[in-house]
């Protein structure tokens, strides 16, 4: 599965892969999630798929930090994720943890998502998976975030005005995970 999301975007009816793509061969399937299970890329391999309202895109973290919560949130510098999530409330995704060797951490379903300004984002960032167990005071952790932030982000981070899109998480238990899977694609009506 690929992970460089950058070229995704989000559509009315799910997301969408630039045209180009199709020129190319390449398909939406092969950032999808459920490509291994999924019906309408199983059965129609080699088949270029650019648009998907049932694509499980994975969102990628550093660590395990706070992820064992049922419910936590993410936060992520830009609008492009809130863009990916914006018409598809109850999205599912894909947990995975980079540089490790097994890399998928579980399903969440997207409950909620707000693109901000750094400041307002920080507010919203209560359950950050980085500072759920931390302890300390509220501001103590939001510092801590902050802190966090500007080293992750360097250089980009600069400015206070960029916008930050928070997702909260709520994770999938083993039981709807495997229920995901083997009800998937919710609707096969929908891929371009």
């Amino acid at each position: 599965m690929k992970t460089d999301l950058r070229y995704i975007k989000g559509a009315s009816y799910g997301v969408a892969a630039p045209n180009s793509w199709e020129k190319r061969g390449v398909s939406l399937c092969e950032y999808c999630a459920a490509s291994s299970f999924c019906e309408m890329a199983t059965e129609v391999s080699g088949q270029v798929f650019t648009g998907c309202a049932d694509i499980i895109l994975p969102i990628a973290f550093l660590d395990r930090t706070g992820l064992h919560h049922k419910a936590f949130s993410t936060i992520r510098l830009g609008k492009a994720w809130h863009n990916r999530l914006k018409e598809t409330p109850g999205y599912v995704a894909l947990i995975y943890k980079t540089k490790a060797k097994q890399h998928f951490l579980g399903y969440a379903k997207v409950a909620w998502h707000h693109c901000l300004p750094k400041k307002e984002a920080l507010v919203q960032s209560v359950e950050n998976h980085l500072i759920i167990d931390r302890d300390g005071s509220l501001k103590e952790k939001r510092e801590y975030l902050n802190k966090i932030i500007r080293r992750y982000y360097g250089g980009f981070d600069q400015q206070e005005t960029k916008p930050y899109t928070v997702i909260g998480l709520r994770r999938l238990t083993d039981d709807e995970s495997k229920r995901v899977e083997a009800s998937w694609p919710v609707d096969s009506s929908s891929r371009d």
